[in-house]
């Protein structure tokens, strides 16, 4: 039996062909197609429009570590720090709810989706500012989509996946990083989980205390896959163990009234934004 093979007509394309369809394949992968996925492309900044906020992405892109960095924020009083926080964590499960994508909500709904914990020292976080923020991320998202109602059912399930802790009491902490590392650690393989801690180890303490958290926050970064954003005030705060760990630094300040009242800096880029009632703007 005689079986005509045709053998393969040789493909060549030009380098810019070739760098038009790589840049193509590039694009679509990074797409998120599920909350999970949504959840990477935030923390990686690698998605159109990333965490939202231009100098946390600034940041983001500076990594050149594998695993995820640990962002320091700080700044006096009175400059963003927490209103950060508050975009960062409504922005974050705003992306990753579920009705966003194509994939069955029913399906999505039986897995654990992202989550954003939030630790909060100095009782900084109110609820009516986290809700309007939540919102605000909501329309900006979907300004035509959603009705009324619908609105008001994703701000409750957007809402119900960002977790609070307060605590005055440094030791306090301990139990609760020990607590957050068991519960983290069974989703690390997955997706990420932000982490956001308001006026790190701002109060008074022991060294030893402070040494103790610093040590439980460490096993946290090294056995879950989470997203590191401190704040402190500066340039009071004095030096500490947990710089070392810090991958970048962004430094919010007031301006002298050109343009926004506020400007970050992260080494030599500075980046004007805004505070509002739904967080920041820049």
């Amino acid at each position: 039996m005689n079986m005509n093979v045709q053998t393969p007509k040789p493909w060549t394309e030009s380098a810019y062909d070739w760098l038009v369809r790589s840049q193509k394949i590039q694009v679509r992968s990074s797409v998120p197609v599920d909350p999970s996925s949504a959840a990477w492309a935030f923390v990686r900044s690698s998605a159109k429009t990333g965490t939202g906020t231009a100098f946390i992405d600034a940041a983001l892109s500076k990594n050149q570590i594998s695993s995820l960095p640990i962002i320091e924020l700080r700044g006096r009083h009175r400059t963003g720090k927490t209103a950060t926080l508050i975009t960062l964590a409504a922005r974050f499960v705003a992306d990753t709810r579920p009705s966003r994508f194509r994939r069955a909500q029913e399906d999505e709904e039986q897995k654990e989706l992202p989550q954003a914990v939030i630790l909060d020292s100095n009782l900084d976080f109110v609820a009516p500012r986290l809700l309007c923020a939540v919102r605000s991320a909501l329309l900006r998202q979907s300004p035509d989509v959603l009705s009324e109602d619908g609105l008001e059912q994703e701000t409750i399930k957007c809402m119900s996946r960002i977790h609070i802790i307060c605590s005055g009491d440094t030791m306090a902490w301990v139990p609760a990083l020990e607590s957050l590392r068991f519960r983290l650690s069974r989703v690390a393989s997955h997706h990420p989980t932000l982490f956001l801690w308001d006026d790190f180890l701002s109060g008074p303490s022991e060294t030893t205390e402070r040494t103790e958290v610093i040590r439980h926050l460490n096993r946290l970064t090294r056995d879950c896959t989470v997203l590191v954003i401190t704040t402190t005030m500066w340039p009071t705060r004095k030096f500490s163990p947990w710089d070392k760990h810090v991958s970048q630094r962004i430094t919010l300040e007031e301006t002298n009234g050109d343009g926004h009242p506020y400007v970050a800096s992260i080494e030599n880029i500075r980046i004007p934004y805004s505070i509002t009632a739904a967080g920041v703007l820049c």
